[in-house]
Formats: structure tokens, C-alpha cells, sequence
């Protein structure tokens, strides 16, 4: 249910629980939880005995502990508009589906190293903090909306073809691109504001930016790419006036736009 009775508010799984969510002739259903969902050591929440075609959209904070096993179906993607906490114990499914954070106010902290299929930063006016995650995107990641706090996070993306899409500037401290993936970034700018290792392909449009401009460190090119082309790149903050510097070591990239810009006081080096 997603209003009236039957309408639940916080979901707990325990005692060794499988809870199969489309049961009973609901898996043509979209399902809601007006507060949070807990999925204990031990239990699972399953999308996928009966093949569920519809939506799960939890208000709240998610906490797996448990099994969390998203649908095969076509349309039975996951909403989430609090905390994101995926425990030692737990395990997560995506099976192709996209899990979007809608949060509308506030903090959105994400816990856990995870591997999403399709993630979706779609939050209103909440910031996504990840803290020092792990994240290892599939397919598709796109930020459309909200702050996106990246903490000392790893993003790995593994996708062939995959892309980062999205009108919104999203930042990385780590991200990663691992051999045999192919990720094209073809909507809103990158900051980077550690790392970039490109052990695949990753092709940015000609058009947009990507900044080094973390205040007064170092990031770095790394790896061993098959290509690496940017389409601009900015290294240092031109309106706090605050340099960075770009160690680009042996890593060979292409600037396919018009741009390669070197803020006052900010550094590039390379072989």
C-alpha cells in the first residue's frame, strides 16, 4: 500500500524472515513505507520469488543486515529518501534495477560498501554524504539534484558501455574506472577532488569541465588507460582563488575542448 490501511510506517524483518514483497497477487503493486525498513541478520527481503514489476519506495533510512534482493522485473526500481546502511552481515541485489535517492531535507548518509546497478542522486534539497564508502556502479550513475558530499569515497565504475549523466556538478574524492570498462560523461561538470585511475575508457563531451580544484592538495592521473579524453580541465578555484595541484604522472589523456586551464597559484606536473 502506499496510503490508507494497511499503510505501514516502520518495517522490520527479523527472526530469520523471508518476506517475498509481491505476494499474494501484489507484485503488480507499488509498494511505500512512510518511515524506515530493517532487514535483520539472517532475514530477506525479496522483490524477486514473486518477479514484482513496480516500485519499492521506502521515506526513510534503509538498514540491511540481512538480504535485500531487488526484482528482475521490468519498472521495479527502489526510492529511498533517508540513510543508506548496508552492514557487514548484509547483502545487496540490484538485478539491473536503479535505486534513486530522494531525500528532501537534510543529511543522506550512506554507510557500507555497495554495488548499484543504475544510482540516481535526485534529492530536492538534501545532501548525499558517502562518507568512506566504496561505491562500484554497474551501469549508470546520474546526480539531478541535491549536494553530493563525497567524504573520502571510491567510486569504481565497471559498466561496458557505462556513463555519468545528470544536469548537476557531481564530486568524487577517489574514482576509479576499471579495465574493460567504457564510460562516456556526457551532462554537468566533475570535480575530482583526489584521484582519477582510468584503467578502461572514459570519454568526456567536448563540452564540459572537469575541475582538480580541491583547495591547496593534490590530485592525481593514474593508471593504465586504453584512452582518457577530457573535455576541459580546470585545475584550482578561480573565485576563492585557492590553487591545487594536478600530478598527472605518466598517464596520457587528451583535452578535446578548448580549454586547459592553470588557476593562479595551482601547479601541473607529469612525465
Amino acid at each position: 500500500a502506499t496510503n490508507g490501511a494497511g499503510y505501514p510506517y516502520n518495517v522490520q524483518v527479523s527472526n530469520n524472515t523471508t518476506l517475498d514483497l509481491g505476494a499474494n497477487g501484489g507484485a503488480g503493486t507499488s509498494k511505500q513505507i512512510a518511515g524506515n525498513l530493517t532487514i535483520d541478520n539472517g532475514s530477506v527481503l525479496s522483490m524477486n520469488i514473486s518477479v514484482m514489476t513496480k516500485e519499492l519506495s521506502v521515506l526513510g533510512s534503509i538498514t540491511i543486515d540481512g538480504d535485500l534482493i531487488l526484482s528482475s522485473g521490468v519498472g521495479a526500481n527502489l526510492n529511498i529518501g533517508g540513510n543508506w546502511s548496508l552492514g557487514g552481515s548484509g547483502s545487496f541485489l540490484a538485478n539491473g534495477k536503479k535505486v534513486t535517492f530522494n531525500g528532501g531535507t537534510g543529511i543522506q548518509y550512506v554507510t557500507g560498501n555497495t554495488t548499484f546497478y543504475d544510482l540516481t542522486l535526485n534529492n530536492s534539497s538534501a545532501t548525499s554524504d558517502f562518507g568512506a564508502t566504496v561505491i562500484t556502479i554497474m551501469n549508470s550513475f546520474s546526480k539531478t539534484g541535491g549536494t553530493m558530499v563525497p567524504g573520502t569515497s571510491t567510486f569504481i565504475f565497471t559498466g561496458n558501455p557505462g556513463s555519468i549523466v545528470g544536469s548537476t556538478a557531481k564530486y568524487f574524492y577517489d574514482i576509479q574506472i576499471n579495465n574493460g570498462a567504457s564510460i562516456s560523461h556526457t551532462t554537468g561538470t566533475l570535480h575530482i577532488n583526489h584521484n582519477f585511475t582510468n584503467n578502461g575508457i572514459f570519454t568526456q563531451s567536448s563540452t564540459l569541465n572537469t575541475y582538480f580544484d580541491y583547495p591547496n592538495s593534490t590530485q592525481t592521473l593514474s593508471g593504465i588507460p586504453v584512452s582518457t579524453t577530457f573535455g576541459n580541465i580546470i585545475i584550482g578555484d578561480a573565485f576563492f582563488l585557492t590553487p591545487s595541484t594536478l600530478d598527472a604522472g605518466s598517464h596520457i589523456f587528451t583535452v578535446s575542448g578548448n580549454t586547459f586551464t592553470l588557476n593562479a597559484g595551482s601547479v601541473f606536473t607529469g612525465n
